[in-house]
């Protein structure tokens, strides 16, 4: 039985072609796809030494998905590292779900809770923004 390569996940979709799914904008693949085994700590470790700093904005927008639904932990550096990131990125949607990333795991400074109020108006991720704050 060969064994499965390091990023391969357990529906068989490696981490690399959800990557390349997110460059096409293929979302429709990346949503139907990405799961929990996709959300650990080693992807969490891509998405803050590479992902949420790729020059490509959709590779910023998985990166910040893997975030925003992993229930990893941050450290308080690494919190900061994300906030900084949010505070300064051009892309509407990797701002916001940075932010929700960060509100989810209660690191709620000034700019984190002035950016989740402004994500509530947002198109493209408003709603999700609602609804995690109706359930805290």
């Amino acid at each position: 039985m060969a064994m499965k390569s390091k990023m391969e996940q357990g529906n068989g979709i490696t981490f690399e072609r959800l990557v390349e799914a997110a460059k096409n904008e293929d979302w429709d693949f990346v949503d139907g796809n990405i799961n929990e085994s996709h959300l650990t700590r080693e992807q969490v470790d891509w998405v803050l030494q590479k992902g949420i700093y790729d020059e490509d904005q959709n590779v910023r927008d998985l990166a910040a998905t893997i975030l925003d639904r992993s229930d990893e932990s941050l450290s308080q550096e690494e919190a900061e590292k994300v906030e900084k990131v949010m505070a300064e990125d051009s892309y509407h949607i990797v701002k916001y779900r940075l932010t929700i990333a960060l509100y989810k795991r209660g690191y709620k400074t000034p700019i984190v809770e002035k950016m989740m109020s402004e994500s509530k108006e947002d198109p493209d991720v408003g709603g999700l923004a609602k609804n995690f704050l109706k359930i805290r």
